[in-house]
């Protein structure tokens, strides 16, 4: 580096402007060069604008290995001139041709004489400089600049604004292996190594680039190449470490205003002590106002299990919330909200499982029902029985109002009080949620009940049935295809009693006490078990007639049937008193005759049976007329 001559040291001005400490530190520098030659000083007094001078500097050099100062006035007031920048008119210094490596001309400048100066010649030697301080420069090994002082100290490099200032670095065999510099137009600060590579950028905006020449945040970080293989150093532009090796230590990134404690924190948390050790992932976050430890709030497990809530983590995902949670649907009570953030009907919020590409096999998902701000929608289930990348198909659904729908994509909607499950296309089961004697329970097909508890087909083409519980009542009813309302014809009741009613949903008892009844309004049929023979027997009630009070005698006419047409005629006494058991039998030709009379009591007991014309008897002798009679006929065939 350049350094003043020992010739300056005679000088009178470094007396006083350059001073003694100046003077003590130089003189110790070229006492340890060995430099006493002070042929390389000289003064010139009143010379002629634009007139050249000549310095014998005898150093055997070339101009651009030389450091020459000039210094205007004379006697203690001389003034150093920083040649040829800034000097104004302009100094010039050149070496004089042929005798390049022994004479410099000095050119006075065009205007400002006559001139008074000094001219100082010095050798660029490459050796240690201490400037200021009083401390052993020597206890700073390979140090070849040392700048010291009791106060702030710096150096300073000064460029135009439209330039750049810098610091190179060589070696010998590069003229520029590294480099700092100041580029005062974009007001940026550049790193460079390797040539000319910018390793580091700091823009105007104190944003930082490593790798990167345009920052766009305070620390952006870039690699170029096709960086493919994750966790793998060489194709990483960011790395946050630590040294120490064992487990629970933490390598992280903390964020936020802090001052001991950042209230943010991604880190990773070593899991053993080994050379090539796992980590886990975690996310914490600080609810306090206080300077404390955030808390972690997630984390992603060495082993790929993420969990929220919960450091353990024991399942791909587990989310826990610390708490008495009891409100069902309410955010600030839920431990994981899978979510749409796009309000529109028809939009889904899903969970997919299973093994997928484009479709998951399975899903279940929340079907936005509208697009008001608190919307509603329906929970559905879906599967799929493909071995093709396709979209599971819905298999059961549960409306917002309450429906479910199994293999039905539309369960009817009815009111508030009802319920309804839908399977497949014609199946449901409904109910009506009273605790009242109006609610009920329904199995039915082809039917459902509209708002105004009204049962309507599903399908026009279609018979209808259903097996109703009201009340403690089970009621089958069976209906014929129609559209719109139905109306039902009662198949069977069971009501609460017991008492069993075919064709009938009040089912007749007979008295109190006397047990379930069956109460047949039809026929009943009995075939014989494997039904080989087509035979069997077929119970029918054909004909009742009242008798009023007062008769002593009593006519009937069963109806004939035709051929085979056997009966029974049962008789109620007067008043429900007594009563008795006719037998009737046909021939082949279906002429009907008495075969026996059994079981006479009360008022019937000594009665006797007249035929007074074709299928036409009387009872006579009758013992009393009170009360009404009542005459049935039930034929067997």
């Amino acid at each position: 580096m350049p350094v003043i001559s020992r010739s300056e040291l005679n000088h009178p001005a470094l007396s006083t402007a350059g001073g003694s400490a100046l003077n003590t530190s130089i003189n110790t520098i070229y006492t340890t060069l060995g430099d006493n030659d002070n042929s390389r000083y000289k003064e010139f007094s009143a010379v002629a604008d634009t007139t050249t001078v000549e310095v014998n500097h005898n150093l055997g050099v070339n101009l651009s290995e030389l450091t020459v100062a000039i210094y205007t006035g004379s006697g203690t007031n001389l003034t150093r001139v920083f040649v040829p920048e800034s000097a104004t008119p302009a100094w010039t210094i050149q070496e004089k041709a042929g005798d390049e490596k022994v004479i410099i001309e000095i050119i006075t400048p065009s205007s400002g004489g006559p001139h008074t100066f000094a001219v100082v010649v010095s050798h660029v030697v490459y050796d240690f400089l201490k400037v200021g301080g009083n401390s052993g420069a020597s206890a700073i090994a390979n140090t070849r600049l040392f700048i010291e002082n009791g106060a702030t100290t710096g150096i300073t490099i000064g460029t135009p604004s439209n330039q750049e200032g810098y610091i190179h670095f060589a070696d010998p065999g590069s003229n520029f292996a590294g480099e700092i510099s100041y580029n005062h137009t974009s007001n940026s600060m550049g790193f460079f190594t390797d040539g000319a590579v910018r390793a580091v950028t700091i823009d105007s905006s104190q944003n930082v680039g490593i790798g990167v020449t345009l920052p766009t945040a305070r620390l952006h970080a870039d690699r170029d190449g096709a960086l493919t293989v994750v966790g793998q150093q060489s194709h990483t532009a960011l790395t946050v470490g630590n040294s120490t090796n064992g487990a629970g230590n933490v390598a992280q990134i903390t964020m936020g205003l802090h001052n001991v404690n950042a209230p943010v924190a991604i880190a990773a948390i070593q899991n053993t002590a080994t050379t090539y050790t796992n980590s886990h992932l975690t996310f914490s976050t600080r609810s306090a106002t206080t300077d404390t430890a955030p808390t972690e709030r997630m984390r992603i497990t060495s082993d790929g299990n993420v969990g929220i809530g919960d450091t353990q983590a024991t399942a791909r995902l587990h989310a826990d919330r610390d708490g008495v949670f009891t409100v069902v649907g309410q955010q600030s009570h839920t431990a994981l909200t899978v979510g749409n953030s796009t309000n529109g009907s028809g939009n889904v919020a899903q969970i997919t499982m299973g093994l997928h590409n484009v479709n998951a096999p399975v899903a279940i998902a929340a079907v936005q029902n509208n697009a008001s701000i608190y919307t509603n929608s329906h929970l559905t289930f879906s599967t799929r029985n493909l071995n093709t990348d396709t979209a599971p198909i819905e298999r059961m659904r549960i409306t917002s109002s309450g429906n479910v729908g199994i293999r039905n994509t539309t369960p009817e909607d009815t009111h508030a009080t009802f319920y309804n499950v839908a399977v497949g296309a014609l199946g449901r089961i409904q109910g009506k949620l009273a605790e009242d004697a109006s609610g009920f329970f329904s199995l039915s097909h082809n039917s459902y009940y509209d708002s105004g508890n009204n049962p309507k087909y599903i399908r026009a083409s279609t018979e209808a049935s259903e097996h109703k519980q009201l009340d403690g009542t089970h009621v089958f009813k069976v209906a014929v295809a129609g559209t719109g309302t139905i109306t039902w014809n009662t198949a069977m009741t069971i009501d609460n009693s017991g008492n069993v009613g075919i064709g009938t949903d009040s089912p007749v008892s007979i008295s109190t006490g006397s047990g379930p009844v069956l109460d047949v309004q039809g026929v009943v049929q009995a075939t014989d078990a494997d039904n080989s023979t087509g035979r069997g027997i077929c119970m029918q009630v054909l004909h009742t007639e009242t008798k009023g009070a007062g008769t002593t005698s009593a006519t009937f006419s069963p109806p004939n049937t035709g051929a085979k047409a056997n009966g029974l005629v049962m008789v109620n006494g007067p008043g429900g008193d007594g009563g008795m058991t006719i037998v009737i039998q046909a021939d082949d030709t279906g002429t009907l005759t008495v075969n026996s009379i059994l079981g006479q009591s009360g008022p019937l007991v000594g009665a006797s049976l007249v035929k007074t014309a074709a299928d036409t008897w009387q009872i006579q002798g009758i013992s009393t007329t009170a009360g009404d009679m009542t005459i049935g006929w039930i034929g067997m065939t």
